[in-house]
């Protein structure tokens, strides 16, 4: 009896000891809102870099689509040098970093003037806000972009001379821009002709490419 409670005793404590080495793992809080906030900064970071990519594009393509008019026979059309957006032209993740880096909202706002341009020239600025053109109310809210562009197309297709009335800081201005031909970088097929940036650690190189017809 006494070997067996002795046994029993030392089953148990090794049991016991056992148990105590056990290695468990804790997993650490995670901050939520830290986690929300660093990746909020990430898409602010992202977006910045997109519109200098942008940026850069228009200013090394713009004097290039602009030269290639003589030899581009009708593959011309009218621009006068703007980019617009507003806030819902960004997908909904990206849409408080866009009201951060460009101050966008649902109106329709300059987000680049192309230097050299035409609406340059005559005086309009990144950042105003385009009220009317050709005295045609400009559309606010989701559809607004794309329906501005259609407005802006239509303008300067019957007449080169656009009037816009924009906004800047609290002081409505008016402006006639006379558009330019440039060439046109969409065909009928939209493929026609086409511009991007060719990237490496230490180059960024402007490709203009035709299809062959």
């Amino acid at each position: 009896p006494k070997r067996f409670v002795w046994l029993a005793l030392t089953t148990a404590v090794i049991v016991v000891g056992a148990s105590a080495c056990t290695t468990t793992t804790t997993r650490p809080d995670v901050d939520v809102a830290a986690v929300a906030e660093e990746a909020e900064i990430q898409r602010v970071m992202v977006l910045e870099q997109e519109l200098r990519y942008q940026r850069r594009l228009s200013r090394v393509g713009y004097p290039i689509l602009k030269a290639a008019v003589p030899l581009c026979d009708e593959r011309v059309r009218p621009r006068i040098g703007i980019n617009v957006s507003n806030v819902h032209a960004f997908d909904r993740d990206y849409q408080n970093a866009a009201r951060k880096v460009l101050g966008v909202d649902g109106q329709i706002q300059l987000i680049d003037v192309t230097p050299g341009s035409a609406a340059f020239r005559a005086g309009l600025e990144t950042g105003d806000r385009l009220l009317e053109i050709n005295g045609q109310a400009v559309p606010a809210g989701s559809k607004a972009v794309p329906e501005t562009q259609d407005m802006l197309d239509d303008a300067t297709a019957r007449d080169r001379h656009v009037k816009l009335l924009v906004l800047r800081g609290e002081e409505a201005l008016s402006f006639e821009v006379a558009a330019e031909s440039d060439r046109d970088v969409l065909s009928e097929n939209n493929s026609s002709i086409g511009y991007t940036f060719v990237e490496s650690s230490s180059l960024r190189v402007l490709v203009v490419e035709e299809d062959p017809e």
